[in-house]
Order: C-alpha cells, then structure tokens, then sequence
C-alpha cells in the first residue's frame, strides 16, 4: 500500500514543533500597570472592550478570553506556545481530512460494488464475487489498521490540547483577575459614610413624615 499517512501525521505534527521558536512574534508586548492591574480594567482600555457594555455568550465580552489575550501580549513564552498550538492544531487538521475524505472514498466505493454485486443474477456468481470482495476489504482493513490507529491517536491528543488550552487560559485569566481583585477592592470607608450621611437625612425627614407612622 503506497499511502503513508501514518507517518505523514507524526512528520507534520514533529516539524511544526521543531520550526517554532520564541523569536517569531512580531507583537510588541503591553506595558503591564505598576500594581498588575490587568490593563482590561483600566479606563483607557474600557472603550475597546465590549465586555463593559454588552453581554456576550461567555459574560461581558469574554473577559477571560482578554485578560488570556492581554497575557500573551505581555510575555513572550506563553506567545510562542500559543503560535505552536495553532501551528500543529492546522497541521493536524490538514492530515485528518485527507485521512477523512481518503475513508469516505473508500466507503463510498463499497456501497456502490455491493450495488454491482447485487445485480449479478447467476447464483453461484454472484456468491464467488462477493467472496473477493471480502478478502480485499480484509486486507484493506488490515493495511490500514497502523492508520487507524494514529488518526484515533490524533483526534484523542487534539481533544487533550483543547482540555488543556481552556485550563491553561482560565487558571492564568484567574491570577491576573485575583490580581485586579486585590488592588481593587473598594474602601469600605466610603459605604461608612455614606451610612452616616443617610441617617442623617432619615432623621431630618423623619419630623415631615411622623402622621404617617
């Protein structure tokens, strides 16, 4: 058998990691706020984010989807990891379609053969094709098997790196979001007085409203 699609789909997957390197983003990285405010929150950046003004299928415009994308653009490493996973997630999906419409082509000549066999009306045959037909497919079966093999292989580790990927970018948009929470927090001084403020106001309306109390 002249295919070689088993070892055309480790060839592809092995290059594309070995031809990327760190060195090859042209992105210049976001200076990151003195305290490590993600710069998503900062008053320059909220016009550019529609998560500050409509809600999307994830929440506000996707903020873990930012604050991932805002991480790239500030360290190289995950950038370059991240041109990998791309690289070799297209790769793979090039060889599984030709491996897909490779099976397809075959299925769809079995079902047309069995067609042609059917219509054969001598008996004995009709039996003495079909048994041909069934060695070769058991043969085709068995060559292909090593194919089958690595293409399951292949869509098992290509449903792992998404797993991985929506992990790796909900656990860093979940520091850099710890990070805003901590910086950010809210001075509980300013409810204290606005408790005060609103006291007083009761009070002063109180005398206006006591014929109805």
């Amino acid at each position: 058998m002249k295919t070689t699609l088993s070892y055309g789909i480790l060839l592809l997957l092995a290059a594309a990691l070995l031809s990327c390197g760190p060195g090859m983003s042209n992105r210049k990285p976001s200076p990151p706020n003195p305290d490590g405010t993600p710069l998503v929150f900062t008053e320059a950046e909220k016009e550019d984010y529609s998560m500050f003004s409509s809600v999307g299928k994830r929440g506000y415009g996707d903020l873990v989807d930012k604050l991932f994308e805002e991480a790239i653009s500030q360290d190289p490493e995950l950038a370059a990891l991240m041109r990998q996973i791309r690289r070799v997630d297209s790769l793979a999906q090039d060889s599984l379609e030709d491996y897909y419409e490779y099976m397809d082509n075959y299925r769809s000549f079995q079902v047309t053969v069995s067609g042609y066999v059917n219509e054969i009306q001598d008996t004995t045959l009709r039996k003495s094709l079909d048994n041909h037909i069934e060695r070769a497919n058991r043969q085709f079966e068995q060559d292909l098997s090593g194919h089958n093999m690595l293409a399951s292989r292949v869509m098992n580790q290509d449903r792992s790196l998404e797993d991985q990927e929506t992990l790796m970018k909900v656990l860093i948009a979940e520091e850099m979001m710890d990070r805003y929470l901590r910086n950010n927090m809210p001075d509980i001084k300013a409810f204290s007085g606005v408790i005060r403020r609103n006291d007083s106001l009761l009070n002063a309306m109180e005398k206006y409203t006591q014929s109805v109390k």
